[in-house]
């Protein structure tokens, strides 16, 4: 094949054709048709020449352009994937030859990549269907062909371990079988395999240093063999054994470490070390990593990075210290999982050394180093040994100083335009960077509390005495004091630094905003001396409540002014729920205060939302009161005038018309006024359900069961008008109703924009992926209220409130709820009555959360079967039929292949929430869950991110799922949305669907005897195996989907096979196309596994069960394969 004059005139002809053909597709002077007939042309070649081998090697052996030798090369590679099972022996052996003769002679130094790695991939291809069986000595011809003096050469065999270990252990590209038996090759050659790569690149690493004195052209060859050699150890060091990275007393680490100070090489020696570092397995074989302690790979690393960071910017150099810091931590990960739990681990004597590397880059001003870091100074201070050495306690002052000026957030920063896209990013990721350092403070005060008080003090006192405050260092203060303070209880300087934050004045609101955030954190110093401090710490909270800018009232407060109040109010409930116990002796001076405060007509006139927050901490105080009348009264006082007001708009709940009427949407839109006696009637209905929905919250039922919860006589009178407003709710859905809409009004229904924000990140959709026509949400912009937003917004609070209000009443209520006359047929049509079909899925989303659950959860369980099962009689049948459609809605959209607009998107997204939210209520329904502690076995397989329970949660069919499975409706209803569940195309319910079967069909399989009523019939096991085929078929491609539906394959055919043993068989041979043999070999092992017992036995045939079910089901995951 060395020239194409030796060979026939065919395939000289068939070569300088494709020759031409490439040359024209890739012409850009040429007409599309042009180009279309020459790639046909090569196309046709490839997949149906019998001489697309003899061709190829020809092209690629030639002295032509590097793109026809591409295409020789890519013509031989296809050869060898799709046609080498058919090949004469005498064929592959010719064609092994000629591509061996391409490395040897057929490649330079000057040759691009892409040759080289086609190159590379000839082999690799090869060696993937020969060896090592039929090619025993292919690593000795590998290794002979490296030491022929020829570089290149040496370049080459590189490519093909690389792309070897890639294919067989990295991206596993390989069936089971033949990856099996390379992967036992490859390990058993893998010490032969590491000698030579730690020579070549000590070698080469060597001769590159002394070309680069010389200044020979030759230096950059040499670098670039070096990285090759590098490249390889990181496609292996991840999962061979232990012993050959250790190999000569850890030779290979030492050379990485080395290798950190040369710019050339620093990134992917680092990137390699991280990946060595990262290893998870057996602690024995994780404790010789710590070998990277000692102190010349410790000053190694020091002084790379110091290196790193004097240099000018680049991207190489910040990617450097990124995996660096990675390193670093990950040494220090496997320091905090061995250490304390290996007797042969000791504390590294270059502790303190590490500890300063680590700090050098926490000093850095990249937020990602800082985060990374951050996670290991969290695992630093929490391990029970670590955390009291003397060199990490020795740290915490300077760490401390470092840490708190990360808390600041400042954008101006060239490393944040280096990391994120937005403001947005930049916002987020430095929130989850805060609560880190958040986290890690907590923790280092408990081991330090006077070292980082007295931080905290200096920086709270510098920001009192700084005449011109800056937001940003107030903002931070906050949160880090808060992170001090609630560890440090016992600081003696704590009143003092309370009360100087009490005669703190400032005009400017946001600093105010701060300056509550910080009397919030200190507030755990009151209890040092209540009687002193308590008052003026209220005090300052009420006079914050009704801070106020010059010339503003209620109806035009500034959104910061406003947001001043709320906090406030909103601290007054914090320190009512966290300290009742000394807020109950002030109790009488709250009520006082806040009566009057509410009364007020000035300017500082408190809004409905400030009074109402302000009397919740009234109800949370209260729970501390043994008088169980006094507490009655207190609501009866605080819930009478939103009764009043509830029972007086009563009449407008008897229809939907009625209700419009009442509400306005039946007239044009109006601005705010005293005019605007429905936009009123908007606002009581709602200030209203707040009233009840605070009530219920903070309300606790009393501890004595015959007294119940303090509100139920309060909130009882209410439940037939909170029925009667939520079926009205559900009947403005309908069409008729909404005839009668004002034209204004036309869209008063539509989801708001921050809904639909909302719903699409609960989707998994991030702002940023969000469609262009989503305008980003500021919060900071205030903008007026359109009348249309405004009914928009009390239509979405009306609905949620009345439903959680609803569902509240159960736990409330107690049995005087459920015991309610005709209270399953108020429910049924509540939720799921006449008009149903309209209500859109995501108001249906909120009766299933708020309502349903809590409904099911809080009833007794004897009154199960009079009220839940009469429920569910008319819920699941209308839940199935309701999300069965949607969902053939969903999957025709997706066959027609159209760009999806917004609302097709927002109508997918929501259809799989509410799809969850259902499958999480019948798992509530189903299921019970309990703990189980089991003994610590399997202890060294723990991985260094940290040991696992001791205990774990165990799900098992509830007295309640028992009732539901034996009623053959409930049953029917129930079974037939969990099967669709598994094969609709949303991998995740999917899941969650798989999960709840799992345990039903346990339940069924412990029946007995099996032939028992409430055992499912051969029609209903037979559609239990036939959808889960479907599932295998419709979502096998994600591995997690693939193996729960084969697990529960395994389940469901061995429940049922011994019942009905000719259905199963003969179902399984028609859907699943599984041949007799198969399904009889099942069968016999079946048989056998039951008749020798036994958990141990059961065990340990587990796999092949699964096995041989995935075998059975060969050919439904083909078809899946073929369709993918």
């Amino acid at each position: 094949m060395e020239g194409q004059g030796n060979l026939p005139p065919q395939i000289s002809a068939e070569a300088e054709q494709l020759i031409h053909a490439v040359d024209v597709a890739l012409s850009p002077a040429v007409s599309a048709e042009e180009r279309n007939q020459a790639y046909n042309l090569c196309e046709r070649f490839k997949e149906e020449s019998p001489l697309c081998a003899i061709v190829g090697l020809q092209l690629a052996a030639s002295a032509k352009s590097p793109t026809i030798r591409h295409f020789g090369l890519q013509l031989v590679e296809h050869c060898i994937k799709f046609r080498w099972k058919d090949m004469h022996p005498q064929e592959k052996l010719s064609i092994k030859d000629s591509v061996w003769k391409l490395m040897g002679n057929g490649t330079d130094m000057n040759d691009p990549s892409y040759i080289k790695d086609g190159t590379a991939r000839l082999v690799v291809e090869m060696v993937k269907r020969e060896w090592p069986q039929q090619w025993p000595n292919f690593l000795q011809e590998l290794t002979d062909l490296s030491q022929s003096g020829k570089e290149y050469q040496t370049e080459l065999v590189l490519l093909v371990l690389l792309r070897l270990a890639e294919d067989v252990a990295v991206f596993q590209s390989v069936d089971a079988v033949r990856r099996r038996d390379l992967q036992q090759g490859l390990t058993a050659n893998m010490a032969e395999i590491f000698d030579f790569l730690s020579r070549l690149l000590r070698v080469q690493v060597t001769a590159y240093h002394e070309r680069k004195l010389t200044g020979s052209p030759a230096a950059q060859f040499h670098c670039r063999l070096a990285l090759s050699v590098i490249a390889v150890f990181q496609s292996h060091v991840e999962w061979v054994s232990i012993n050959h990275i250790m190999a000569h007393e850890g030779q290979l680490l030492v050379l990485l470490c080395t290798l950190l100070s040369d710019e050339n090489f620093r990134l992917p020696a680092a990137e390699c070390l991280l990946q060595i570092v990262s290893r998870k397995g057996p602690a024995k074989e994780r404790t010789p990593l710590l070998i990277l302690f000692n102190q010349g790979a410790i000053a190694s690393m020091l002084e790379s990075a110091q290196l790193a960071s004097a240099q000018p910017l680049t991207e190489v150099n910040y990617n450097f210290l990124k995996r660096l810091t990675e390193v670093l931590v990950g040494m220090g990960t496997q320091l905090c999982s061995l250490y304390g739990k290996e007797p042969e681990v000791t504390k590294p004597d270059t502790f303190a050394m590490y500890l300063q590397a680590v700090l050098a880059l926490t000093r850095h001003q990249s937020l990602s180093i800082n985060q990374t870091a951050a996670t290991l100074w969290v695992a630093l201070f929490k391990h029970d040994r670590l955390n009291v050495e003397p060199e990490l306690l020795a740290v915490i002052e300077t760490w401390i100083a470092i840490a708190a000026r990360k808390f600041v957030k400042t954008s101006v920063c060239i490393y944040n335009t280096m990391d994120f896209d937005s403001d947005e990013e930049f916002t987020a990721f430095h929130q989850r960077l805060r609560s880190e350092l958040v986290e890690a403070v907590r923790l280092a005060t408990v081991l330090a509390p006077s070292v980082t008080f007295s931080y905290a003090h200096q920086w709270l006192l510098s920001q009192l005495d700084n005449p011109n405050p800056i937001l940003a260092e107030w903002e931070a203060l906050a949160v880090f004091l808060d992170a001090v303070a609630c560890r440090a209880k016992e600081a003696p300087a704590g009143p003092q630094l309370l009360e100087r934050c009490l005669t703190y004045q400032s005009s400017d609101p946001s600093i105010l905003s701060e300056l509550l955030s910080c009397i919030s954190a200190l507030f755990v110093y009151v209890q040092h001396d209540p009687q002193r401090l308590l008052q003026p710490v209220l005090n300052r909270i009420f006079a914050s409540v009704l801070f106020s800018g010059p010339g503003q009232s209620k109806e035009n407060r500034t959104k910061i002014v406003r947001n001043v109040r709320r906090h406030a109010c909103s601290l007054l409930v914090k320190i009512s729920m966290q300290h009742p116990g000394l807020l109950v002796q002030q109790f009488e001076y709250l009520k006082s205060n806040i009566d009057r405060l509410s009364k007020t007509q000035d300017d500082s006139q408190l809004s409905r939302m400030e009074v109402l927050t302000l009397q919740e901490a009234l109800l949370i105080i209260s729970n501390q009161f043994t008088d169980f009348q006094m507490k009655c009264d207190l609501i009866g006082e605080i819930i009478r005038p939103a009764a009043q007001q509830w029972t007086a708009a009563s009449p407008a709940f008897n229809s939907a018309k009625e209700f419009l009427s009442f509400i306005g949407l039946d007239r044009p839109p109006l601005e705010p006024s005293v005019e605007d006696v429905h936009g009123r009637n908007r606002s009581e209905l709602l200030a209203s359900t707040s009233v009840f929905l605070a009530v219920l919250k903070r309300c606790r039922t009393s501890v004595d069961p015959l007294k119940g919860h303090p509100a139920a006589q309060h909130l009882a009178p209410l439940l037939f008008d909170t029925f009667r407003l939520a079926r009205v709710l559900h009947q403005l859905w309908e069409p008729e109703a909404q005839t009668l809409l004002s034209p204004g009004y036309a869209k008063a229904y539509d989801l708001l924009e921050s809904e639909i924000v909302n719903i699409l990140a609960q989707g998994g959709m991030s702002q940023s992926g969000m469609p262009a026509c989503i305008s980003q949400l500021n919060g900071n912009v205030q903008k007026q209220q359109s009348p249309l937003e405004r009914v928009q917004n009390f239509l979405a609070q009306i609905h949620n409130n009345v439903f959680v209000m609803l569902g509240s009443f159960g736990e409330t209520l107690g049995e005087q709820f459920y015991a309610t006359p005709g209270l399953a047929v108020a429910v049924a049509g509540t939720t799921c009555g006449h008009g149903m079909e309209y209500i859109p899925d995501c108001r249906l989303r909120t009766v299933v959360k708020v309502f349903c659950r809590p409904f099911i959860i809080s009833c007794p369980a004897h009154l199960h079967q009079s009220v839940i099962l009469p429920f569910l009689a008319h819920f699941l049948p209308a839940m199935l039929q309701r999300l069965a459609s949607r969902w053939q809605q969903t999957m025709q959209q997706q066959r027609d292949e159209n760009q999806a607009n917004l609302q097709e998107i927002l109508c997918d997204v929501i259809v799989r929430l509410a799809t969850r939210d259902y499958i999480e209520l019948l798992k509530i329904i189903v299921l019970t869950m309990t703990t189980q502690y089991q003994g610590e076995e399997n202890e060294e397989m723990m991985d260094a991110e940290g040991s696992s329970s001791a205990s774990q949660v165990v799900a098992s069919v509830s007295e309640l799922g028992k009732t539901v499975l034996s009623e053959p409706s409930l049953c029917g209803h129930l079974l037939q949305f969990l099967l669709s569940a598994l094969w609709w195309p949303d991998s995740g319910n999917s899941l969650k669907s798989a999960n709840i079967l799992e345990s039903i069909v346990k339940y069924w399989a412990g029946l007995l005897p099996r032939n028992s009523a409430h055992f499912p019939s051969s029609e209903v096991a037979c559609l239990c195996l036939s959808h889960l085929l479907n599932g295998i078929q419709l979502l096998g491609q994600h591995d997690a989907n693939l193996s729960a539906l084969i697990h529960l394959g395994v389940l469901m055919y061995d429940t049922f096979l011994p019942i009905y043993p000719a259905a199963m068989s003969e179902l399984m041979m028609r859907n699943a196309g599984c041949s007799r043999e198969d399904a009889d070999l099942y069968q016999d092992k079946a048989s056998s596994l039951a008749a020798a017992g036994g958990q141990k036995v059961n065990q340990k045939m587990d796999r092949s069960k699964r096995e041989l079910f995935r075998k059975m089901t060969s050919q439904v995951i083909k078809m899946l394969t073929i369709k993918n």
